[in-house]
Parts: C-alpha cells; structure tokens; sequence
C-alpha cells in the first residue's frame, strides 16, 4: 500500500481548438506536448464540458500537469 498513489483523479480545465467538438466517445487524439488522451465524454451541450482521460506513458511528471 505505500507504492500505491492516493490521488489518482487530476482535473485540469483547458481550451481546445473548435474541430474538438466533433471528437465522438473513444477516440483517440494527441494533444501537442501533452499526450495521448480518449474522449470520454465528448461535446454534447454548450457550457458542458467535455472529458478527456490521459493514457499513462509511464512518466509520472506528467500526470499532475
């Protein structure tokens, strides 16, 4: 239990560019210099947002940016 991590969600709001909004659930994007992400819950009304879910790559330096 001490390797296991207790903060495991890290919500980071951002602004994407408008052909996102497209993006269906379970695609798969690149976001430069960030990585590679899955919609998880794509653009369905104005003023919600959408969630994207990070694919680890094995840095842990990136998971809380």
């Amino acid at each position: 239990m001490q390797l296991v991590n207790p903060t495991t969600k890290f919500e980071v709001p951002a602004s994407g560019d408008g052909n996102m909004r497209v993006l269906q659930k379970g695609e798969v994007i690149q976001l430069e210099r960030k990585g590679y992400y899955i919609v998880d819950q794509p653009l369905t009304k104005p003023g919600k947002p959408m969630v994207l879910f990070c694919i680890p790559d094995g840095r842990t330096k990136t998971m809380t940016k």
